[in-house]
């Protein structure tokens, strides 16, 4: 099944044209980005040079505080070789995430409508568990939030971040370490009609599991194409095919080829789940070389994606209403 285009979402007359300004704003920072990245490696070079430099000149007892010397100058160097690296990569993420943002604001202003940003746009903890997801994370974090709406089916969207407890310290005061074990990003669409039923659709190559409900049975669908791409479970086999017609399932399968896998959705009472492990990985600009306009489109999915599902999905239709 061929990849949906994202043509709808821009013209190819303002696709090239803001394909012309990044470039243009890449070159205009390019020299400042390799300056740095030139002389953070010349910096490294020059630590390692005067951290082996001792052992060939130096020999004998009085040579300690040489090499004692020579070994606090290989470390201010290697400092000052990270500054700079550090630099290079503030300059390269500065440019992506202007490029986000100005895609971002572009689909936030033709499509969207009371948008709000900030952590009180995100999820709260029990919110984020209702998703049906996950088992209840020992610590939940979420950044980005955002909130808006699209044909008046309501939407919000966080990144989130889960982590377990790793190491707790034995000592008196108490320190507690968390490991990371799963980032993606969680949208959540409301619309007015409750449904009385729950459908999950995993994707089945997954690096990490979901919660286990048990009040949900696995069905099949005579789709073997979805069956193979995903697996589903419902608390209702009658409702779970009311939504899932092999249009909607064609839908479905479109929306994971956006993203390249590990798309997972979820429906339950009045909302739709869409979760996305790690979205903003799948989009690589490299200060290596120009933007492309498949880059430029790759953003302009990601920053649609409510109008997208509401689109494929027709949420905002008698079903849901």
């Amino acid at each position: 099944m061929s990849e949906p285009e994202p043509a709808p979402l821009i013209d190819e007359a303002e696709l090239r044209g803001l394909v012309a300004s990044f470039r243009k704003k890449r070159k205009a920072i390019e020299k400042k980005y390799f300056l740095f990245l030139v002389f953070g490696f010349v910096f490294l070079g020059l630590s390692a040079t005067f951290l082996i430099v001792p052992f060939r000149l130096f020999t004998g007892e009085e040579s300690g505080r040489l090499f004692e010397a020579f070994a606090y100058l290989s470390l201010g160097l290697l400092l000052v070789s990270f500054i700079f690296f550090g630099s290079a990569i503030t300059v390269k993420e500065g440019y992506v995430n202007s490029i986000k943002k100005q895609i971002g604001e572009r689909v936030e202003k033709v499509y969207y409508r009371h948008p709000s940003h900030g952590d009180k746009s995100g999820f709260t903890y029990d919110e984020f568990v209702a998703s049906g997801f996950f088992p209840e994370p020992e610590k939940y974090q979420d950044t980005d939030g955002y909130e808006a709406s699209y044909l008046g089916i309501g939407f919000q969207k966080a990144r989130f971040r889960l982590q377990r407890l790793s190491l707790v310290s034995s000592t008196r005061d108490a320190l507690k370490s968390y490991s990371t074990y799963r980032i993606g990003t969680l949208y959540r669409f409301r619309f007015s009609k409750k449904l009385p039923f729950s459908v999950k659709i995993l994707f089945k190559n997954r690096r990490v599991g979901y919660v286990n409900d048990k009040t949900l049975t696995a069905i099949q669908t005579e789709y073997e194409a979805f069956n193979n791409v995903f697996e589903i479970s419902s608390s209702d086999n009658q409702g779970a095919f009311y939504l899932l017609t092999p249009q909607v399932q064609e839908k479905l399968i479109d929306l994971e080829n956006l993203f390249y896998g590990a798309v997972s959705f979820s429906l339950s009472g009045d909302s739709f789940y869409v979760l996305i492990d790690d979205p903003d990985e799948k989009i690589d600009i490299s200060f290596l070389r120009e933007i492309s306009e498949d880059d430029v489109k790759k953003i302009f999915v990601l920053a649609s994606l409510p109008k997208i599902v509401v689109d494929y999905l027709d949420l905002d239709s008698f079903k849901f209403r």
